[in-house]
């Protein structure tokens, strides 16, 4: 029986700890691809967001020739309100607190490039690399989509769907 072709898709986050779920469960899942991650202010802070991400990543192995950029750090049109009151100060529960045996951090803070390209850079190169069938999938606020809209029409219509949390 011939398996069926992967969705190749790009998640756009503001990792909590429901993202983080969110994250695991498409880099395992059979049925995606995922080519690019793009963060977003949201949960929290878009470099708290952005770091949140390495951290995840470094408990899995991403895939080879994974995408990643950090999108917007405010809101549009309001100041940012965070949710750290329910996912911590972190957005992860507070990962820090949590030591082994040893006393060492039993999650440690992650490697962060010093810099990333924009989200909407990261998906028209992934639109460029894979082409029209991607699927853009947003977990948090869609600040990122609105810039791209607002920078040219033509990368929001690049996707082949858009899926929104």
């Amino acid at each position: 029986m011939p398996t069926a072709r992967r969705r190749k898709v790009i998640l756009d986050t503001d990792p909590g700890v429901d993202d983080a779920l969110a994250i695991l469960l498409a880099l395992r899942s059979p049925e995606l691809d995922v080519v690019g991650i793009t963060t977003i202010c949201g949960n929290v802070p878009v470099g708290q967001a952005t770091e949140n991400l390495f951290r995840i990543l470094s408990l899995v192995d991403p895939p080879r020739g994974l995408l990643i950029g950090q999108g917007a750090a405010a809101p549009l049109r309001r100041p940012l309100e965070t949710a750290t009151h329910v996912h911590g100060a972190d957005g992860l529960g507070d990962l820090d607190q949590f030591t082994n045996q040893s006393g060492q951090p039993r999650y440690p803070r992650p490697v962060v490039p010093g810099r990333l390209p924009s989200a909407v850079e990261t998906w028209e190169r992934c639109m460029r690399t894979h082409g029209p069938d991607l699927t853009l999938i947003t977990l948090g606020p869609l600040t990122n989509l609105a810039q791209a809209l607002q920078r040219s029409a033509v990368v929001a219509k690049g996707f082949r769907s858009i899926i929104a949390m």
